[in-house]
């Protein structure tokens, strides 16, 4: 993943050090397997997710409940953690946390202008900066994951808004129709884009494919949330 791209969710590292090495030890401990050791631990390894969050997150663990996690089949093992992982990146106070710390991450521009978005949505924010996780099984082993379909940017509670710092509507359209489906759109809001270098053929493009409109400026797009009924 680039790390100029909104598409960068994940740091280097964002845990206090020691913290994430404790962590694998603690779920290695346990007897738990590779995939939800990775599942856990990537969560405070989020570009959005500061060291206090990631440290919050992996203290949350206790052996008890990674003891019980691995007495769990795999696939229940991997829904548990999937219902976790929710909970927590939507809980409204590490939802604010999360806003905050991707305000400042001047090497990631995309992630600033989501960052942006949200603040400007204030009090109507529901979801920020958030994977739409689907689960798969193979065929061949049996083993369940959660796969990322698309994410949503800022989700208010009357619309979907993807932002992005591009000018073209490449990629666009694409996630447009997953973001405008029953997977990552379940009460059918409309879909937004913030878009300050939009040309107008991405613009086009976007609207006629389904997008409600595209804005370049805040005052704009707060204008057009605001006229839904």
């Amino acid at each position: 993943m680039k790390a100029s791209s909104k598409n960068d969710v994940w740091a280097q590292t964002m845990y206090s050090p020691g913290v994430e090495d404790q962590l694998r030890q603690e779920i290695d401990a346990a007897g738990i397997d590779h995939d939800a050791r990775s599942f856990i631990v990537k969560i405070g390894k989020r570009a959005d997710v500061s060291e206090r969050l990631g440290d919050a997150w992996a203290k949350n663990w206790s052996q008890a409940e990674l003891q019980q996690l691995a007495s769990l089949s795999q696939a229940a093992r991997q829904d548990y953690i999937a219902v976790r992982v929710k909970a927590f990146l939507d809980d409204p106070a590490v939802t604010s946390a999360r806003v905050n710390q991707a305000a400042v991450l001047t090497g990631n521009a995309d992630l600033q202008l989501q960052a942006q978005g949200a603040q400007a949505v204030g009090a109507d924010l529901v979801r920020f900066n958030a994977d739409v996780l689907t689960r798969s099984q193979s065929a061949f082993t049996g083993k369940v994951k959660y796969n990322s379909l698309t994410d949503i940017d800022v989700e208010t509670t009357k619309a979907i808004i993807e932002v992005t710092s591009q000018a073209d509507a490449g990629g666009k359209v694409g996630q447009l129709q997953n973001l405008l489906g029953a997977e990552a759109n379940p009460q059918g809001k409309p879909v937004f884009h913030f878009m300050p270098n939009a040309n107008s053929g991405a613009a086009s493009a976007l609207t006629s494919n389904g997008s409600r409109a595209v804005y370049r400026d805040i005052q704009s797009l707060l204008a057009g949330l605001k006229a839904l009924p």
